[in-house]
């Protein structure tokens, strides 16, 4: 008997076509992430890298990261804030990363 071959998994894709745009704001500890997708369907959210059980998957995954302060997220942009001694050139892809894995 031949083996069946399995579909593979639609979940690797999903992650790549998710559009992240990373705007500068008036303050260099802070920068906003215009996303393709809503994050927020109604009002808005706000988590500090002190807070627990975080249930957005997007703001878990970018507090996560060492040197994020805050993320802030509301209709289809997050604004993330960082450490003054953070540097955006090692943070930048990590946090499109994260928001396109938790996406």
């Amino acid at each position: 008997p031949k083996a069946k071959a399995r579909p593979k998994s639609k979940g690797a894709a999903k992650a790549s076509s998710i559009q992240v745009d990373a705007q500068e704001t008036p303050n260099p500890n802070a920068m906003k992430f215009s996303l393709s997708i809503t994050v927020a369907e109604t009002g808005s959210f706000s988590f500090n890298a002190t807070d627990k059980d975080i249930a957005h998957p997007i703001a878990a995954a970018v507090v996560a990261i060492e040197g994020v302060v805050s993320v802030f997220g509301v209709n289809d942009f997050i604004t993330v804030s960082k450490t003054a001694e953070s540097d955006w050139a090692t943070l930048l892809p990590a946090v499109v990363d994260a928001i396109k894995t938790a996406a």
